[in-house]
């Protein structure tokens, strides 16, 4: 079940974070909990993308690179099979972050699918990524 997608919009919080848009999603009758994150034009940017164009600082911090279908970038999972849990991240063209993170989920299949499900063409669009 997906939450109401939620935006920050107050001028000291996009000139900190950019734009960033928020969803939580839960699974009925069941415990998982999914919180997805996409946050366009960060000062902060350069900190995911130095962590991740080196894959062995990613591996280092517990990440493995994946790909996800339809989706041209390489994504970096990592997953806590002792604590079901995981994080995913995903960095466009470097103007785009999307994290998605999960808690009491059987795997990280979870978080690459939920990705998967987006209209990732409309996204990479409407930021003028080509």
């Amino acid at each position: 079940r997906a939450q109401r997608v939620r935006s920050s919009t107050g001028n000291a919080m996009i000139r900190i974070a950019g734009q960033v848009l928020s969803r939580r999603y839960t699974k009925q009758g069941g415990r998982g909990r999914l919180n997805a994150q996409m946050i366009v034009d960060s000062p902060t940017m350069q900190a995911f993308t130095t962590l991740f164009a080196n894959p062995n600082y990613a591996r280092s911090a517990g990440y493995d690179p994946i790909k996800i279908d339809g989706v041209p970038e390489t994504a970096m999972l990592k997953y806590d099979e002792n604590r079901k849990q995981g994080d995913l991240i995903l960095i466009m063209a470097n103007r785009v972050v999307i994290k998605v993170t999960g808690r009491q989920i059987e795997n990280g299949d979870v978080l690459s699918a939920l990705v998967k499900s987006w209209d990732i063409a409309r996204v990479r669009k409407t930021a003028g990524i080509k």
